[in-house]
Formats: structure tokens, C-alpha cells, sequence
């Protein structure tokens, strides 16, 4: 089975400079036909967490029914709160932020998370990616901008304002660039290597033989320019070639 990748897409937003990314996955989630959108704010300034309620409900379709100030909070709410979409302040009071997507994605994976934030570094958009989110906005943006973000990640797909979205555009162009196609076994085979199994360990795990193993790695030494099975691993790590537990890239790829 062949590693997943989102499908990219980019088209202006009308009436502004703002680029709308949308990154489509092969399981995405879909709101419940003609019902209430649900929405969960976690910021600690409560004048925000006012002022996007009051965004959000003049807009049919939404409804804000819960509010939380903090990480721990949150957390601890999780289990009761019913709702649709979570928007999640990137810098907390109890300085969680990343903590908090990585906890609320395990608790609430049916839940997709939006991250609102004062920053636009390209790093911490991946990171958040890494951690769960389904989104990453700057709260610079405009009142049509924000509610393009939400509706976005109703739909489905995921959503990245201009500034991260070209440079998460250009990492995915250079990932996919220098990302070699792989076979099932190959993929196989990079697998067992990261786990640290040796080659005898792979080809009894396989069903293969030795020398098919060598031949594989050789072959994968060859398609990511490695010489030994730590860089073979930490480059599949950088193109996105690794897989985690349930089967999707280590990376966006």
C-alpha cells in the first residue's frame, strides 16, 4: 500500500492578497447534513474568545457552545463537550498550546482542530500539523478570511493563511521533489529498518530472503543518497516516506 498524501490546491482569496490552501485527505471529516455546527473556542483572552463567538453566530450555521481559558481546562472539559470544530489558541496562559492539540486530537480524533495564532513561522504550522491540527490562522486576519477558515475545516479539507501557506506550498514542492516512488516491499523494508530491526530480523518478519533484503536497501541507499540505515531513516523522515501508527506519513509529504 502505497504512502497517503494530501491533494494541494491554492487559489486567491477574492478581494485581498490571501492565498486559501486547502490539503484534502483520504479520510476526511464531514459535518452532519443541515445541523448546527458546533464550535469550541479555547483562547485565555476572553475578549477574543467574545469577539469570535460574536463573529461566528451572526453567520448561520454556527453555534458556539463551549469556552475554555486554558490548556488544562480544556483537558479537563474534553470528554463533555459536544461539538464539531475546535478553535485553539497556538499560545496559552499555562503555555500548553502544543500540548493541548496533541492531547485533544488523542481524547477527540473526530473533533478537527483550528489553530489561531500571532505567528506565522512555517515550523510551528508543521509541528501543529504533526500534533493534530487541521488548520493554522493568523489572527491578523479579516472577519471573511476567519470565517472562509472555519467553513474550510467544516468541509473537510484544512486551511493555512497566506504567509505559512507559501511556505508550506514550497516545503511540499521540495518534499515531493526529492520524495522517490517506492514498492510496497520497499516500503516495507524502510519500515523494519526504523524500528531498528536487523536485516536478518526483516527478511524473517517478510517472509524474504537475505539477500532480497540487501538487495532493498540497497535500492533505497541508492533513491534517498544514503550511505548507512541512520541517514536512510532520518532522510524518510525529512521526504516524508515514513509512516506512523495508523499509516500516515511521519511528515506532510
Amino acid at each position: 500500500m502505497s504512502t497517503p498524501c494530501p491533494k494541494v490546491s491554492s487559489e486567491e482569496y477574492p478581494n485581498s492578497s490571501t492565498r486559501r490552501v486547502r490539503l484534502s485527505w483520504t479520510e476526511p471529516w464531514l459535518m452532519r447534513e443541515g445541523a448546527q455546527t458546533r464550535i469550541w473556542i479555547i483562547d485565555d483572552h476572553h475578549i477574543v474568545r467574545e469577539g469570535l463567538r460574536s463573529i461566528l453566530e451572526t453567520e448561520p450555521g454556527f453555534q458556539v457552545v463551549a469556552q475554555s481559558s486554558s490548556a488544562s481546562e480544556a483537558l479537563t472539559q474534553a470528554r463533555d463537550i459536544q461539538c464539531e470544530i475546535i478553535l485553539l489558541d497556538f499560545r496559552l496562559r499555562d503555555g500548553r498550546g502544543m500540548e493541548c492539540i496533541e492531547a485533544l486530537s488523542r481524547q477527540r480524533p473526530d473533533l478537527p482542530i483550528l489553530v489561531l495564532t500571532m505567528e506565522d513561522a512555517a515550523e510551528l504550522a508543521l509541528e501543529a500539523i504533526r500534533s493534530g491540527a487541521r488548520g493554522y490562522l493568523a489572527k491578523s486576519v479579516d472577519r471573511h478570511e476567519f470565517l472562509a477558515a472555519v467553513q474550510a475545516v467544516r468541509d473537510g479539507g484544512s486551511y493555512f493563511h497566506a504567509v505559512v501557506a507559501d511556505r508550506l506550498l514550497e516545503r511540499l514542492r521540495k518534499s515531493k521533489s526529492r520524495s522517490p516512488c517506492l514498492t510496497d516491499r520497499q516500503q516495507q523494508v524502510l519500515q523494519a529498518v526504523a524500528t531498528g530491526m536487523s536485516n536478518r530480523q526483516i527478511a524473517g518478519s517478510l517472509g524474504l530472503s537475505l539477500g532480497t533484503v540487501k538487495s532493498d536497501l540497497r535500492s533505497l541507499f541508492l533513491r534517498l543518497g544514503v550511505a548507512d540505515r541512520t541517514r536512510l531513516v532520518v532522510e524518510a523522515m525529512h521526504t516524508g516516506l515514513l509512516r506512523d501508527g495508523n499509516g500516515r506519513p511521519e511528515v506532510p509529504c
